[in-house]
């Protein structure tokens, strides 16, 4: 009877080869979460009540409304309606927790009105069942209705048509923006005007660089020129201080070249003025005369030291008058003066004889 023969390596190897189906099995129940214990449940509910209660707990910060200056009173000038009552709305946009109702409101616009306009909303605080004491809409509706500028659209078409850029660009752009807002004017039309009241220089840069095509972008490039122009003239003001000392200097010398009014030394003391002047002077005024005889002043040369009868100047004067009137006119030859004949100068120093040639 043959042997029987022992099962090889491969067989035995064989039998030990895993089940797939057997191994799915284990896998899915790998995969699988293990049921949740009930105490871990408790604990986080408990946890989880815990706080929301600490939150319900906790104090609510409510945001304060931020302290601005009220608006400026308004007495009823029509030309300041428009700025009075942007001037509230930005109020109630700051303030939402302080005026939260119509009511509130429509008293605090009360609280700013004078004069007349107080005087047609007055009926409003004194009666709470008044129609438009909790009806802000209407309210408003009602003010602009007598304070509103009908003519409004009108004056800035005339202040447009006049509108020119006198001092910095940033400035006439405020203006103009403010002027062009009431009239619902294109991009381009509003271009153009702004174009029109530049001043030529910026215009001058304009036609280099090209002009923007929307009004906020042309705003900002001719803000943008105006400033760059002004830095420019302050870096050759600082390179070039002896221009601006020529300028500073001659402003100065125009200054002087003014008339300025006598001083009271001049008009205390005319005696120098008229004794240093070697030109004629016209015929006293009789004003002058009566002040200087007033003053004890000499009437021909204003001198307090002598008076008119014996006034050296008015002395030598008159005899230079009668030498001259004693030698006739276009004579070929002058007459010997006497002997003995002194000749008095203008100056009140005699002078010497003059002798006669041979």
């Amino acid at each position: 009877m043959p042997p029987k023969r022992a099962p090889t390596t491969g067989s035995a190897a064989g039998s030990q080869r895993p089940d797939p189906e057997v191994d799915s099995l284990h896998e899915d129940d790998s995969l699988t979460p293990p049921a949740p214990d009930a105490t871990i449940i408790e604990e986080l509910r408990a946890q989880l009540n815990a706080a929301n209660a600490r939150l319900a707990a906790a104090p609510v910060q409510v945001r304060r409304d931020p302290k601005i200056p009220s608006p400026p009173e308004f007495s009823g000038k029509v030309s300041e309606f428009r700025n009075f009552m942007a001037q509230c709305t930005l109020t109630f946009h700051m303030c939402p927790n302080t005026y939260v109702t119509d009511e509130q409101k429509v008293l605090f616009i009360v609280s700013l009105l004078r004069g007349t306009a107080l005087s047609w909303a007055r009926d409003i605080p004194e009666q709470p069942d008044h129609h438009l004491r909790n009806d802000y809409p209407e309210f408003k509706k009602a003010l602009s209705n007598l304070y509103l500028d009908r003519n409004l659209k009108a004056a800035c078409e005339d202040k447009l048509s006049h509108l020119r850029q006198t001092k910095s660009a940033a400035a006439y752009a405020v203006e103009f923006q403010s002027t062009v807002a009431p009239l619902g004017l294109n991009d381009d039309a509003e271009c153009l005007f702004f174009y029109l009241g530049l001043k030529p220089e910026i215009k001058d840069d304009l036609a280099t660089v090209g002009r923007a095509t929307t009004l906020n972008a042309l705003i900002d490039q001719v803000v943008g020129i105006d400033q760059r122009k002004h830095q420019r003239r302050l870096e050759e003001k600082k390179s070039n201080p002896s221009t601006s000392s020529l300028s500073s200097s001659s402003a100065s010398a125009s200054r002087d070249s003014k008339p300025k009014p006598q001083s009271n030394s001049a008009s205390a003391n005319p005696v120098s003025q008229s004794s240093g002047s070697n030109k004629p002077h016209g015929p006293l005024t009789s004003d002058e005369k009566a002040r200087r005889k007033q003053n004890g002043l000499c009437v021909y040369c204003a001198d307090s030291a002598h008076v008119w009868a014996n006034c050296p100047r008015r002395l030598a004067h008159a005899a230079k008058a009668s030498a001259l009137s004693v030698i006739p006119p276009y004579s070929q030859h002058l007459s010997p003066v006497p002997t003995g004949f002194t000749i008095q100068s203008g100056n009140g120093n005699p002078q010497a004889p003059t002798r006669s040639e041979a």
